[in-house]
């Protein structure tokens, strides 16, 4: 006996499109300038370390 694999709630495309949609709001370009005031503060905290060789890592110096 063949099982439907689609959920019995399924929506067909046609009947999606004829819904209203959600207003969206219209695009601003000033979002998407730099700021002019903004200075970076992060900090580069990470410093690889020297790769021991073979005896340093042997004797421990």
């Amino acid at each position: 006996m063949c099982m439907p694999h689609a959920s019995p709630k399924h929506v067909s495309p046609d009947k999606r499109d004829k819904k209203e949609r959600k207003s969206l709001k219209p695009f601003n370009k000033e979002l998407l300038k730099p700021d002019p005031d903004f200075t970076d503060e992060r900090k580069h905290a990470y410093a690889p370390k020297k790769k021991k060789s073979f005896l340093d890592k042997l004797f421990g110096s």
